[in-house]
């Protein structure tokens, strides 16, 4: 029923809503320009009428203002992360590639131009073999030519040894900011239980998450759980990073930092300590995950990224994504081709046994959220074992062609099994039935000790058939799989990141330099092939009348330099850009270097080193022609990933660009909207001040002077 003064309160509700808006109003003005703020407004609306007393009709009451809320589209937040994590990946790209070009323009101009002087000594040298000024001339020349690749193999590996501190810095960084993401989570629930919006909370958080978004790709989900916490306005955050859970309102799975231990490098030149990353709680992290985006992809791809090389086989040089010919070959070094996958299945089958062991403790009470964190650790556990299985099956194929079908077939029910509890979890979120979850697991467990036998026996079979370390071992390789034959350092698809990267460019420059160094010890080319007119050193005879003598020579794995005539195809695998070098014989006596293949024709006889001449212009050299060529195809694939990297960076800048502009039209501050609104707001204030003032004039009529006489 409205009062005598019902007016009056009518009014006092506009000036209240008026004054709310100039509030907001100022709010804005004052946070103009500031990264992140979020332009708010006032959720408004009239307050309940009441009927008039004949019942025909109703009186409004004024108004009030419901909440104040800022103006954000999340689906517009949703692609400008989506596109901040491409950008990341090629941003980061760019400069790391530029570096490398920057050191192989040192390989076009300066290491070309020590293989063009390498080659001018030896054609001065022809006319003059029997001065051993001209000896030590072409001899000085190979050494300056090795120490010049040793120079640009270390720089790579400098390059890489920096990239990785700048993965613990991404890292950290990613931490942090979950850190600070969940703790605000966590403020903003608290803030939010009456049913108001921390708004001022929700923009920090949201500028976290942007930048959250350029170093690794993410999921942001908001839930409202009021209906299974029984807490009214009850909104939780949850974060994905590529997939995995990373924060769950106000938990933290951080990311660890797991160096790579001595020995089980994923490429052959890889520095030690590179880090691998898991969670905190032992979760895999998949860092070479295709679908891993931001500038922790774009790090991880430069500094692990092979270009699915393959290193060779003894007498054969790797050539990128190629087939090498069916055939009869040394398979490698046994089974240490296969250990790292043995291991692999071996710390997943001791993973499922904790996560068994962590099941047994739950109870019909357990919260769901557990039953999820078990379901998806369990998958990745049993998705990472069955990686490693098929990746040992395709090596012991390769080795003893050997169908390896069963034991694929044997653990095949297991991911639909889990695909199942992952399924259900999704569907219903927080309130799905944590009995119809326990059911799944136990049912995905029990698939899996079944295959356990299997795996046994995989294991007993690689231990009892395969060939020793070193011992060699004559093995036909299939037509229906690689035909290269499988050396003990190859990287199957899966252990590392397609991208050309450093250890793609490092395997280029070994790949340079065994050819080379095969080129002038032995005369044949990169398939072996003797290049024509070219006998090479080890026929040569030096003024000593000996001959098998190499003129480049390479360390061991002690670390030791190879004895003089020690070289044999079981070694060329042991040869790389920084482990090579003159024989230092030569370097003591020039008079040893072997000039032609006939001792008795004298010391001015020189077939060998008209022979040298040929590995310059040999067309057969490499799969790309001269050395020349090979070298311009390794700085053409530079230029081509650059360029890529520099459209894609220019691509999705544009784009955020159109992406932001779009965000802020919806949500920043525009001055003169604000001054119409000030104004507006202003006006309305007046009104309904006006309002009262005029009720009060028509009240002290009505009471103080009707009927004075």
């Amino acid at each position: 029923m409205r009062g005598s003064f019902f007016t009056f309160r009518v009014a006092n509700s506009g000036m209240h809503t008026a004054r709310a808006n100039l509030n907001v109003t100022s709010h804005n003005v004052a946070n103009m320009g500031i990264p992140g703020f979020s332009r708010q407004v006032t959720v408004q609306s009239a307050n309940p009428a009441i009927n008039l007393r004949n019942g025909r009709g109703m009186f409004g009451t004024g108004s009030s203002v419901q909440n104040v809320k800022q103006m954000r589209d999340q689906f517009i937040d949703r692609r400008f992360r989506s596109q901040n994590a491409v950008f990341g990946d090629h941003a980061v790209k760019v400069p790391q590639l530029s570096l490398i070009q920057t050191m192989f323009n040192e390989l076009s101009d300066g290491v070309l131009a020590s293989f063009n002087g390498f080659f001018s000594r030896i054609q001065e040298l022809t006319g003059n073999t029997h001065d051993s000024t001209f000896r030590l001339n072409v001899i000085n020349a190979g050494d300056t030519l090795a120490n010049m690749i040793r120079s640009n193999a270390t720089a790579l590996q400098n390059q890489q040894r920096d990239i990785n501190g700048e993965v613990r810095a991404v890292v950290t960084e990613i931490n942090s900011l979950g850190q600070q993401i969940s703790i605000l989570n966590k403020q903003i629930r608290s803030f939010e239980f009456d049913g108001a919006f921390a708004n001022d909370l929700r923009d920090e958080r949201n500028l976290l998450l942007d930048r959250l978004s350029e170093f690794v790709n993410i999921t942001v989900e908001e839930r409202d759980v009021s209906a299974t916490s029984g807490i009214d306005n009850d909104r939780r955050l949850a974060v994905s990073i590529n997939g995995y859970d990373f924060i769950n309102h106000d938990r933290v799975q951080r990311l660890e930092l797991v160096p790579r231990p001595i020995g089980q490098e994923r490429n052959e030149m890889d520095v030690h300590g590179l880090y691998d990353i898991r969670f905190a709680n032992g979760a895999h992290f998949n860092i070479f995950s295709p679908h891993l985006q931001g500038t922790l992809k774009g790090l991880i791809d430069v500094r692990d990224g092979n270009g699915n090389w393959r290193t060779a086989s003894p007498g054969q040089v790797g050539v990128p994504g190629e087939l090498g010919t069916p055939g009869e070959y040394y398979p490698g070094a046994g089974l240490p081709a296969v250990q790292p996958f043995l291991n692999t299945i071996a710390a997943a089958n001791t993973r499922i046994d904790q996560l068994q062991a962590e099941f047994d403790l739950l109870g019909p009470t357990s919260p769901p959220e557990d039953f999820q964190r078990l379901g998806s650790e369990l998958f990745m556990a049993v998705a990472e074992r069955n990686l490693a299985a098929q990746n040992l099956e395709n090596v012991i194929s390769a080795m003893d062609a050997r169908d390896g079908t069963a034991v694929l077939a044997a653990i095949a029910p297991i991911p639909t099994i889990i695909d199942a509890i992952i399924e259900n979890i999704n569907d219903g979120h927080m309130s799905i039935d944590a009995d119809e979850i326990r059911n799944y697991i136990t049912a995905a467990f029990a698939a899996a000790e079944n295959t356990n036998d299997e795996y046994d026996d995989l294991i007993d079979r690689v231990m009892n058939e395969l060939p020793a370390a070193g011992e060699a071992s004559t093995v036909t390789i299939p037509s229906s799989l690689p035909e290269r034959p499988i050396a003990a350092r190859d990287a199957l698809p899966g252990d590392t990141t397609n991208f050309r990267g450093i250890p793609f460019y490092q395997n280029r420059l070994n790949e340079m330099v065994r050819v080379f160094v095969r080129a002038v010890n032995e005369g044949h080319d990169s398939q072996g092939r003797p290049i024509e007119g070219n006998p090479g050193h080890r026929n040569g005879y030096g003024a000593d009348g000996q001959s098998n003598r190499n003129f480049f020579i390479w360390t061991d794995r002690g670390g030791n330099l190879l004895d003089d005539g020690t070289f044999a195809n079981d070694d060329f695998r042991l040869l790389n850009s920084l482990n090579f070098n003159v024989n230092p014989l030569l370097l003591r006596e020039p008079s040893l270097l072997g000039t032609d293949t006939d001792p008795t024709r004298g010391e001015s006889a020189n077939d060998v080193i008209l022979g040298f001449l040929n590995i310059n212009t040999s067309q057969s050299l490499f799969r790309e022609g001269r050395l020349e060529d090979y070298i311009i195809a390794t700085t053409g694939f530079l230029a081509i990933d650059i360029r890529a990297s520099q459209r894609f960076r220019l691509s999705y800048h544009e784009r955020l660009i159109a992406t932001q502009n779009q965000r802020a039209a919806i949500s920043d501050v525009d001055m003169n909207e604000e001054l119409l609104n000030m104004t507006r707001f202003s006006q309305l204030y007046q009104v309904n001040a006006r309002m009262i003032s005029t009720m009060n004039s028509v009240y002290d009529t009505l009471i103080n002077r009707l009927g004075v006489g």
